[in-house]
């Protein structure tokens, strides 16, 4: 399989080399009294941007937060086996229940940023997200519910938070760009956009170093399932720590009041 996805990889990368197109800077008329800034170069834009206190709080944040997303859909297949005990076809079922429930929940998390910042609504989106999260750990433990009823709440109760929180930290990015721009006198969209693009990727690489370890410890089998359990707990903590790192952001915004 990594074979596989290696080459994939390479090949479809690649395609996109050819077609990258080649930058111009416009020429400007000798009679153009307009004030040009130069252009930063990328180490000038890399040490700027490793300067921007409130960019690199929410980068951090998101590295952790997106660590536990991921860890949440690798796990989902294990949990939906040997948990649930269901076929795999049930997977696409409860992934399409967090769907629906986000896309519902989006225009009341766009309602509430008119009352208060998106700071402090997407610290509630957080400490939502890590509940919601840490709940999957007991289910089937209360044997009076269906464990399938169980499992559908919980993600139904997951689902709004999580669409807050993709909601949310983009929006904040676009603050951060902004306030950016008016500091440095040049708009840097695509570099600030890449690198917190990447801090997203890392969080995929840094759960399959961390689910493996836990698997093999704690189990991963019908006989052994604590794995599974684990897995989740560890999820929430990392969203916690998410919340605790963005404590430190301050860049705010007004709320708008009607």
């Amino acid at each position: 399989m990594g074979r596989v996805i290696g080459t994939i990889g390479v090949a479809t990368v690649g395609l996109t080399l050819p077609v990258l197109p080649k930058r111009s800077l416009p020429t400007l008329d000798a009679t153009d009294k307009t004030e040009v800034i130069a252009a930063l170069s990328f180490w000038q834009s890399l040490r700027s941007t490793l300067r921007n206190r409130p960019f690199l709080i929410l980068c951090s944040s998101t590295i952790l937060v997106q660590t536990a997303y991921a860890m949440l859909l690798s796990n989902l297949p294990y949990f939906v086996a040997l948990i649930l005990q269901e076929p795999e076809a049930a997977v696409g079922r409860y992934q399409s229940l967090v769907v629906m429930v986000m896309l519902a929940a989006a225009p009341v998390w766009n309602r509430l940023s008119r009352y208060g910042s998106d700071r402090q609504v997407l610290k509630v989106s957080l400490l939502g997200l890590a509940l919601a999260t840490s709940f999957l750990t007991v289910v089937g433990w209360p044997s009076s519910v269906p464990i399938a009823l169980q499992a559908a709440i919980c993600f139904g109760f997951l689902g709004p938070f999580l669409g807050g929180y993709f909601i949310l930290v983009y929006a904040m990015m676009g603050t951060v760009v902004e306030q950016d721009a008016i500091v440095r006198g040049q708009r840097r969209e695509a570099f600030h956009y890449s690198i917190f693009s990447f801090s997203a990727g890392m969080g995929l690489s840094f759960s399959t170093l961390i689910i493996p370890p836990i698997f093999s410890y704690y189990g991963y089998t019908l006989e052994h399932p604590a794995g599974v359990r684990v897995v989740f707990l560890v999820a929430a903590v990392l969203v916690v720590l998410g919340a605790v790192v963005f404590q430190g952001y301050r860049l705010g915004d007004v709320p708008i009041q009607g």
